[in-house]
């Protein structure tokens, strides 16, 4: 089967902590037989009087050019056969490097994200927490001193909004790791709880919103379990949970602690609203995880789909992510 990534970027910005995350996309790009691409970006400078900007832009690019030449020459050496290149891009940073990665047709976005420990509070570094609204293909964001050359998640905890949605997500996590022997992945759905209020002003009695839940809940586990069957008959140990509670990105962290799983899998969709509900709950587990975190944006096939679908949602509460 072809290997989804055939190129891997890794945005680099000259600090030891963008250079963790070097390792492992170079590991990836081996595994996959992958083109690794390293970027930097420099920032435009505002026009003045008082200096030559497009001098000292210049100086910056070809330090910069300079710093990823030799990021290179370290992975041509640890890892040799990887085809790498090395680009410096001017502009906004988030900007650019989603216009990198969409003109170059990258596969995977292999970046480090700032933060301090603890469930409650981590904070994720503006740049990374942008870029994943914007491009249109994985990104796996590294933990600080979590990062680990030939990393290949055995552990992984797929959150699912749609059964559909298990094979994109997970066609991209197992290939991390090269293999999916030793591999175990949960599937996990939350169905999440409304408060009361909004339930009656959409004309929801108490019975008859535990009833629409409960609904919900038995189809969810019922996809979910055939995708799980799947699985196991590939030879990866799969399980399936639904849960019904409020907050999914709560609950979903809670079970990734539980689980202790390496990587978490959630998806962002790539159309108005939804993109937005759904992104909410992948910025929660994005900002509040210790583990990896693999993103992958599930593309909607048309704006007339897209709208018949909100249009539906809005006759019922949302069943999750909201």
């Amino acid at each position: 089967m072809r290997s989804p990534f055939r190129r891997v970027m890794v945005p680099l910005d000259g600090s030891p902590l963008s250079q963790e995350a070097l390792g492992i996309g170079a590991g990836i790009a081996r595994r996959e037989a992958a083109e690794l691409h390293l970027v930097s970006v420099v920032a435009s400078i505002p026009p003045t009087e008082f200096i030559d900007t497009y001098a000292v832009e210049q100086d910056l690019r070809d330090e910069l050019r300079g710093y990823l030449e030799e990021q290179a020459d370290i992975v041509r050496r640890l890892e040799p056969g990887v085809a790498v290149t090395c680009s410096v891009v001017q502009g906004a940073v988030t900007k650019e490097l989603a216009r990198y990665a969409r003109e170059t047709a990258i596969d995977l976005i292999v970046m480090t994200t700032h933060g301090w420990s603890g469930l409650k509070r981590l904070w994720l570094g503006s740049v990374a927490q942008s870029l994943v609204h914007r491009v249109h293909c994985p990104t796996l964001l590294v933990r600080p001193g979590r990062a680990a050359g030939d990393f290949a998640p055995r552990r992984v905890l797929v959150a699912l909004e749609h059964a559909e949605d298990a094979d994109t997500m997970l066609e991209s996590a197992l290939a991390l790791g090269g293999s999916v022997e030793g591999v175990r992945c949960t599937l996990l759905h939350v169905v999440q709880l409304q408060p009361p209020l909004l339930l009656r002003a959409v004309g929801f009695r108490r019975r008859s919103a535990q009833d629409w839940v409960g609904q919900v809940a038995e189809e969810a586990e019922c996809r979910l379990d055939q995708v799980a069957s799947r699985l196991r008959g590939r030879g990866i140990g799969a399980d399936a949970r639904v849960l019904v509670a409020h907050g999914a990105g709560e609950q979903i962290l809670a079970v990734a602690r539980r689980s202790k799983c390496d990587l978490i899998v959630v998806g962002t969709r790539a159309t108005g609203l939804e993109r937005a509900v759904l992104g909410s709950v992948a910025d929660k587990v994005v900002r509040g995880a210790v583990q990896m975190i693999l993103v992958v944006p599930m593309v909607v096939e048309s704006a007339v789909e897209a709208t018949r679908a909100q249009e539906a949602k809005a006759l019922v509460p949302a069943p999750a992510w909201a």
